[in-house]
């Protein structure tokens, strides 16, 4: 990773490079870059680097004896790795005392004949550092890269890492959960240097490390590109598995749903494999992501979900498990999907807590399409998977379909709509209520009163004058003067019970439902 003095000591001529200060162990000290200082122009604190190489150069006069001493503790300050200087006039020699401040302040300097070029050394070292970078870079890559092919786990790539940099290093999933870790890793601090890790354009995984100061700036972006590759092979690998695995679950549900199977008793031990306990009553939902009228959705957005979904579908099932404290079995095609939800003892309240929390963890990003939900019955035994799952796709069949903006049915709500489906098949019955309804549907097209909408209003809330009124957002006159404009186009009264039910039938024929 670094270009040590030593290394470019050993670059030069002995016989021309000489040390001036005290030996030290040069093997270990950092050159980060290098630059180039007149001592006549002080201060220099701003204009250089930490670990830099200066170079400087001087008449050799007695007088610049004050100005070199302040030069090196203007230097050392600044966090340089060693000064290099050289003299106009060949016999003269830096004093004793200037040397000693050097000393004193752990900065070695060296002389150079007065022939040297900076320019040509400054080349030189800056060839050299970015050399032992990329010496570096590619030992790490390559080292990674054997761990892998080697089928070490992603623990030994963490620690390995943690070694070359010198550095705590951990690796987390997008949320922050830790999937490895250096032993010398403490919690996540702010300032630390992190690295996304990505595969197909999806994050898949984060590279943190604390300590990043000790690692030379200009290393970061080649480290960003040399670990990325190599540490996203590791989730590869896994993704892989986890797709297998989700791809064998899919296959389980789908045919459980089918009923593409021979023996029930073998669904039983299969289904044991994934933890699915086949002798527990279930509620099939479907659901259906669909676009809304009028809409172009964005089919990458579709993609990069079904992408999603796979890669994290089993820390997704297991977040919603956690919370409902139920068992869900779940198979996905996007953009359909089939869940197979345990009954808890009392009540359905847990199917609106899963509808709503799957919406937000599986769909929140589809914002050019909406979801149609089919509900069946609440199974009350087990083993009748194929007959839920015929039901909600029923319910699920009028979701879509719906006119009414209703996108969550219920098979219950289906038997309604089973009676209106068979009236419809009478073309008299059907006219008739195309005619009355059409009626009303069209007087708000001139009026902006919404006729045929007040009616369905009324009609769901069981014909209550004050629930309409208020569902509508209008006031109670307002509504009685549409109730009776709805009477005079009709030539019906909905004081009238028969009335009442013929209108019902016909506003639902209308509307498709």
């Amino acid at each position: 990773m670094f270009f040590y003095l030593q290394d470019f000591l050993t670059k030069k001529s002995p016989q021309k490079v000489r040390l001036l200060t005290a030996p030290q162990d040069f093997s270990t000290l950092v050159i980060l870059s290098v630059s180039t200082q007149n001592i006549r122009e002080l201060p220099i604190q701003d204009f250089v680097p930490a670990g830099s190489l200066i170079l400087s150069a001087a008449m050799g006069e007695a007088e610049e004896e004050p100005l070199h001493r302040q030069f090196f503790k203007e230097a050392s300050a600044a966090g340089a790795a060693a000064v290099f200087v050289k003299f106009k006039d060949t016999d003269y020699h830096l004093s004793a005392e200037s040397v000693a401040c050097a000393d004193a302040l752990g900065l070695p300097v060296f002389e150079l004949p007065w022939d040297y070029r900076f320019a040509d050394i400054q080349q030189e070292v800056l060839n050299c550092i970015q050399s032992a970078r990329t010496r570096f870079t590619t030992d790490l890559q390559s080292s990674l890269l054997r761990l892998y092919f080697d089928a070490k786990t992603l623990q030994d790539a963490v620690d390995l890492v943690s070694r070359m940099l010198e550095v705590p290093c951990c690796i987390t999933l997008p949320d922050g959960t830790v999937l490895a870790k250096s032993a010398d890793y403490t919690q996540p601090q702010e300032n630390e240097f992190s690295l996304d890790i990505s595969l197909n354009d999806v994050t898949m995984g984060c590279f943190r490390c604390q300590d990043a100061g000790s690692i030379p700036e200009a290393l970061l972006p080649e480290l960003s590109q040399t670990l990325c590759f190599p540490l996203s092979l590791w989730f590869h690998r896994q993704s892989v598995v986890n797709l297998t695995k989700a791809s064998l679950k899919n296959d389980f549900v789908w045919d459980l749903a089918t009923q593409n199977y021979v023996s029930y008793d073998e669904m039983i031990y299969n289904g044991s494999l994934f933890k699915f306990d086949l002798q527990r009553p279930y509620t099939c939902l479907l659901c259906k992501a669909v676009s809304g009228p009028g809409s172009q959705p964005d089919l990458s957005v579709w993609q990069r979900d079904v992408i999603r979904l796979n890669l994290h579908e089993t820390k997704i099932i297991s977040e919603l498990k956690s919370q409902l404290h139920l068992s869900i079995m779940f198979y996905s095609h996007f953009p359909n999907y089939i869940f197979y939800l345990e009954n808890p003892d009392k009540g359905d309240s847990h199917i609106r807590r899963f509808i709503e929390k799957a919406e937000q963890y599986f769909f929140s990003d589809l914002t050019d399409l909406h979801l149609c939900w089919g509900i069946s019955e609440s199974g009350l035994s087990s083993g009748n998977f194929s007959e839920l799952y015929n039901h909600a796709s029923l319910a699920l069949h009028y979701a879509v379909h719906s006119k009414t903006g209703q996108r969550i049915y219920t098979y219950e709500d289906t038997r309604q709509a089973r009676i209106i489906s068979l009236l419809s098949e009478d073309a008299t019955l059907k006219s008739e209520a195309f005619d009355l309804m059409g009626q009303l549907s069209s007087y708000g097209d001139s009026s902006n009163i919404q006729l045929f909408e007040t009616l369905v209003t009324y009609i769901d809330n069981n014909f209550n004058v004050s629930k309409t009124a208020k569902k509508l957002y209008i006031h109670r006159q307002s509504l009685l003067y549409r109730l009776s404009k709805i009477e005079e186009l009709t030539g019906m009264s909905l004081k009238s019970s028969s009335d009442l039910f013929l209108l019902s039938v016909y506003a639902r024929i209308f509307s498709g439902y």
